[in-house]
């Protein structure tokens, strides 16, 4: 299995979707073995029952009050607790995020739509699918949240109004990474020169001052290259050098038109980088990683991850995505 890291992947809505069928399942399930050999005795109301199922399988289930013993009420109490587990508001995927008018209200073409899906394992469509295989020389839907994902694209691809810009907002704001109180978390993207890197930041701070769920998480007016939001995340730039991000935590980094760190500095500049990155990510078990650029060289870390990821099915952590050109 092709591994980078060894990093482990963690739950996404899928899995916690079917975390609860999977928890009414079983309830049922046992409720419905326990009447069957007249054993089914309500539980006394805050009590968690151990019951065992067929498969020698144990299951803990949050009891409730029975009404003058009557157990078509205590049908009805967890009929309506599945109800309003049911109806719990989940945090919006990455294509949500994306699209909805409550946070970025973007349009995305299919193919933009794939990359985001794919790179957090979201499940793809037919027509998505067609994308996904052409780009990533993939012949499986993987369903798993990549740390590693790179992109290999040219110019007007939407790099970074599409890709760049709401992975570092929803990482931000829903990645769940856990930071420790007084931390502040750094989300770094990387550039190989300050016009490049303001581009990206233009995109991020618009796209955070204008959402109406995101304008009132930033902190004051974002600076030239740096923008605070109120649960101590920050996103800013750093320049191509392998010193700028010491003694930051990335949660998330960006390494944009990383093909061309070297011909902007020191011969291995990228894998410098690179490697200062990955030593601030490593408190942070869901870290995202981001290596983006337009193709320039083969000595580079684009290219290696491009030699080493490309069209992998058994690589776990690191998608490979080579954009197609226009037609």
């Amino acid at each position: 299995m092709a591994l980078e890291g060894g990093s482990a992947s963690f739950p996404t809505i899928i899995d916690w979707r079917a975390a609860q069928e999977l928890e009414r399942a079983a309830r049922a399930h046992a409720v419905d073995d326990a009447r069957k050999y007249g054993e089914y005795m309500p539980p006394k109301p805050g009590t968690r029952v151990a019951t065992e199922l067929g498969t020698g399988e144990r299951i803990f289930i949050a009891g409730s009050a029975p009404v003058n013993g009557n157990t078509n009420q205590q049908d009805q109490d967890v009929r309506a607790e599945d109800a309003s587990l049911a109806a719990m508001e989940l945090p919006p995927d990455i294509i949500t995020f994306t699209t909805s008018p409550d946070y970025l209200g973007l349009e995305i073409s299919v193919p933009q739509g794939a990359l985001l899906k794919a790179s957090y394992g979201l499940e793809l469509t037919e027509d998505e699918m067609v994308h996904f295989r052409q780009c990533t020389g993939r012949t499986l839907d993987p369903r798993t949240n990549f740390t590693t994902v790179v992109v290999i694209a040219g110019a007007r691809a939407g790099k970074d109004s599409r890709l760049v810009g709401p992975t570092a907002l929803y990482e931000a704001v829903l990645g769940g990474h856990k930071i420790s109180k007084g931390e502040t978390a750094t989300i770094g993207l990387y550039a190989q020169g300050k016009e490049a890197a303001a581009v990206t930041f233009d995109y991020i701070s618009k796209y955070a001052t204008e959402s109406p769920k995101l304008a009132d998480m930033v902190k004051g007016q974002p600076l030239r290259s740096k923008l605070t939001l109120d649960n101590n995340f920050v996103i800013r730039t750093f320049p191509a050098t392998r010193i700028a991000g010491r003694a930051y935590s990335f949660p998330v980094a960006v390494l944009n038109e990383s093909a061309f760190y070297r011909f902007e500095g020191a011969a291995n500049a990228d894998t410098e980088i690179l490697t200062s990155v990955r030593r601030g990510m490593l408190n942070f078990p869901k870290r995202k990683l981001l290596i983006v650029s337009t193709p320039y060289a083969k000595q580079s870390i684009l290219y290696d991850h491009f030699t080493r990821f490309y069209g992998r099915d058994d690589s776990k952590d690191v998608l490979v995505w080579q954009a197609r050109p226009r037609t």
